[in-house]
Order: structure tokens, then sequence, then C-alpha cells
């Protein structure tokens, strides 16, 4: 009986770990994009160097934390593990934070966090696709949950950002300003497309994989 209870809140206490993890996740994407236009925008900071900075800045934090945190600093030691992190790094870092931010420039901060709400709904795709899941059971109701809450975000996220975009663009023409171009759309489309793919590829040749050094190191991967 006391097992059962402390399995039972271990699995409470992961979801909650969980639950945060992923609450806090969305504040900084939310943050992200008004920092962006506060501060670098104003100041007339180009994408790149502002890239730059961010990622000069959060690697030293990250290397630290995942001393702390995980009692060791890993090393790429291999060409396949070179390869593996130069492609997430430069798709999955890069080219995602710089899409994310010409997405911002393009349109607004608003509009590029309701666009994060499709990376989860990509990520299943990618991970179908991949076969790293198997497709959902229609007939089951965890396969009902999941193929409704792709349906769901997907509408959501489109409506949002069809109706922020529509009555910008009253705005603008009230006030004979050129409305903003689709520029950031397909920008912000190669932002969740790059995350989503990001993430799919930790997990099928990082955590996934028995012999993966990093598999027990999340910080240190994230470094």
């Amino acid at each position: 009986m006391d097992c059962n209870r402390a399995s039972r809140a271990t699995k409470i206490a992961r979801f909650v770990a969980v639950f945060i993890a992923l609450l806090a996740i969305q504040i900084g994407f939310g943050s992200y994009g008004v920092i962006y236009t506060k501060l670098a925008k104003g100041a007339k900071t180009t994408a790149l160097v502002f890239c730059f900075y961010r990622d000069a800045g959060c690697t030293p934090v990250l290397f630290l934390a995942a001393y702390v945190a995980e009692r060791r600093i890993q090393f790429i030691k291999t060409k396949g593990e070179f390869l593996l992190f130069f492609i997430m790094g430069f798709f999955g870092m890069f080219i995602g934070q710089f899409s994310y931010i010409q997405g911002v420039v393009f349109t607004t901060p608003d509009t590029a966090s309701m666009f994060q709400s499709l990376v989860p709904v990509l990520v299943v795709i990618i991970a179908i696709l991949v076969r790293n899941e198997p497709f959902p059971k229609i007939r089951t109701k965890t396969g009902l949950a999941k193929l409704l809450g792709i349906l769901f975000a997907t509408v959501g996220a489109l409506v949002m950002a069809y109706a922020k975009q529509n009555a910008k663009n009253k705005s603008d023409a009230d006030k004979n300003l050129t409305p903003p171009t689709w520029y950031g759309y397909l920008f912000l489309v190669s932002n969740i497309t790059c995350t989503a793919g990001w993430i799919v590829v930790q997990k099928k040749f990082i955590f996934n994989r028995m012999d993966s050094r990093f598999r027990e190191y999340p910080i240190n991967t994230t470094a």
C-alpha cells in the first residue's frame, strides 16, 4: 500500500515538474518577442547581432547549469556527434531563432507567440512521418484526444492570427501605413518547423538511443 502511494506521489511530482517547465517555456517565448520589440528593435539591432549576443550570453549559463545539476560537462568526441549537434544547432537554434525574430519584425510579438502553439502539432506530425511515434488510433480515447488536440490547436492559432492581422491591417489603413507583408508568416512557419524538427531529432537520435552519451544529460545536450 505504501509503495503504491509512493509511486503515485512520484508520478504526480513528475507531472507537476513537467507542467511548470512547459509553463516557463511558454512564458519565455511570450516575453522573448516583447523584449526584442521594446529593446533590440527600438535600437535598430539586426536579427543576426541579437542572435549572436543571445547565444553568447546563454552558453556559459547553460554550461554552468549543466555542471551544477548534472555534475559534469559533456564534450563532442566523434564525427557523428559533431554532425548531429551541428544540424541541431544550425537549424534548431540559429535558423529557428533568426526566423522568429524576423517574424516579430514583420508582424507583432503576440502574433509570433500564437504561432508557437503550433509547435506541438508539428512535433507530432514529424514524429509520425519519421516513425518515432505510431499514428494515433482514432478508436482509442488517447488517439482521438491527440487528433482533436492537433485540430483544435491548428484552427485556434490560425483564427487568432487571422483576426489579429485583420485588425492590424485596418488600423494601418486608417493611418495610411503599408500593411505588413506575408514575409512575417513565412518566417514564423520556418521558426516552428525548425523548432519541431529540433525536438524530434533530439528525441530520436539522443534520448531514445541507449548508446547515446548525452541521453542522461539533457542540460549538456542543450548547452
